[in-house]
């Protein structure tokens, strides 16, 4: 059985695995300070401000955990459900020049909850090369005709 901890199914072939990035270690930090991807957040809530203040550190702390670089979280309050397109122009300029990679979400939700719409959005982001991550759900995947 696989612990879901680590991921190794015995404490030897863990202590193997890490004893092998551990020799590596001065290398791979290198690597990782130059490929370390910038995410920008984005959150759509009419909550109160400490609530949409914890979905924030929700998101700093998810980029962390996934050595994320979380340059910033746009924060939408208006209430309806239609796209922001100002916001979303916004996310696509960063994508755009490379200012970040990720944008990072709640859920695809927040976005639109026009599938069509979702559908579109995710293949935009598709094409300036970005990648969605839901901090719920993991890196959301558009391959054009499949969303």
């Amino acid at each position: 059985m696989v612990d879901g901890h680590t991921g190794y199914k015995t404490k030897t072939e863990y202590k193997r695995a890490k004893n092998s990035r551990i020799m590596k270690a001065q290398v791979i930090n290198m690597i990782l300070i130059i490929v370390k991807k910038r995410a920008f957040g984005f959150v759509k809530s009419r909550k109160s401000d400490a609530k949409v203040m914890d979905m924030g550190t929700q998101m700093y702390q998810f980029a962390d955990d996934n050595e994320l670089n979380l340059l910033d979280v746009i924060v939408d309050r208006r209430g309806s459900y239609d796209v922001d397109k100002s916001i979303i122009n916004e996310l696509m300029e960063g994508l755009e020049t490379g200012r970040y990679s990720v944008i990072l979400i709640r859920d695809i939700n927040d976005i639109t909850v026009d599938k069509d719409e979702q559908k579109y959005f995710l293949m935009q982001v598709n094409r300036y090369g970005g990648t969605i991550v839901s901090i719920y759900d993991g890196p959301i995947i558009c391959n054009y005709d499949e969303c």
